[in-house]
């Protein structure tokens, strides 16, 4: 869990998709814009330019209102005002259970981890490794296993308790 100190740069109602903006001393926050990756979402309404404290959990199910009627499984995106809606690709995750228009959604977030980047060169051969060793044969006197290795070593092993 992380927390930091940040500016509302506009009114937000609670459960609603915010991002990171342009702050001078202090981190600046607003609603996300449509089509755009939030950082995060209210949980209670905040007033424009309220100091308030950020905390990030983790959390992988996020309540955020619903811009319009979903069904169950829909992929959501960011829409107008930090609402979510539906979206044509794979978009910030998708709901949980159907909602309509105002509701709050359940929505699953997936990942935000970006396009994967170019392909890196190929590193350098390591050394050869020492060569493992095989069980050639079990044994048992009756109190012990013994293992018979393919490098001539043996192990005992008590027997187990039946």
């Amino acid at each position: 869990m992380a927390q930091f100190k940040a500016t509302v740069t506009e009114s937000v109602p609670a459960h609603r998709l915010l991002s990171i903006g342009d702050g001078e001393s202090v981190v600046a926050i607003g609603l996300t814009a449509a089509g755009e990756q939030p950082d995060f979402y209210s949980t209670r309404n905040i007033e424009a330019n309220e100091e308030v404290y950020v905390t990030i959990k983790g959390e992988i199910v996020w309540e955020i209102e619903a811009g319009e009627d979903l069904s169950i499984g829909q992929f959501v995106e960011a829409g107008e005002g930090g609402v979510v809606v539906a979206s044509a690709g794979e978009g910030i995750g998708y709901v949980a259970e159907p909602v309509a228009t105002g509701s709050i959604a359940k929505v699953i977030k997936q990942s935000t981890a970006g396009v994967p980047g170019p392909q890196g060169d190929t590193g350098s051969k390591g050394a050869k490794g020492d060569p493992g060793v095989s069980v050639t044969e079990i044994t048992s006197d009756g109190t012990n296993l013994t293992f018979t290795l393919s490098d001539g070593t043996t192990q005992d092993i008590p027997w187990p308790a039946q």
